[in-house]
C-alpha cells in the first residue's frame, strides 16, 4: 500500500514522501502553512536509490491544489473524449 510519509516537520511547514508497497519514493513534496507545496517526481530511479541532483527530477509549485486537480481531471476528461485509442 502507498502511503505519505512525514519525514520532516517544522512549524509552519513539513516534507513529506510518497513512499509506494515496495518501500520506494518517487514523488515527495513540501507543504507549508499557506497551502502552497513544492512537489517532485523523481524519473530514473526512486529518491531512495539516487541523487538529488536537479536532473533526476522535475518539480512543480502548487498554491491552489483543488484547482490543481480540477485541472488535471480535465485534461483526463479532455483526453478520454477526444482520442479514439484512449483507455
Amino acid at each position: 500500500m502507498s502511503e505519505w510519509v512525514i519525514t520532516d516537520k517544522r512549524e509552519y511547514a513539513m516534507d513529506i514522501d510518497y513512499v509506494d508497497k515496495n518501500g520506494d519514493v518517487w514523488y515527495d513534496a513540501y507543504i507549508k502553512w499557506d497551502g502552497c507545496c513544492n512537489v517532485r517526481h523523481f524519473w530514473n530511479a526512486p529518491k531512495n536509490l539516487q541523487s538529488d541532483k536537479e536532473e533526476d527530477y522535475e518539480q512543480m509549485h502548487i498554491c491552489d491544489i483543488p484547482q490543481f486537480i480540477k485541472i488535471l481531471q480535465s485534461i483526463e476528461d479532455f483526453r478520454m473524449a477526444n482520442l479514439e485509442t484512449a483507455e
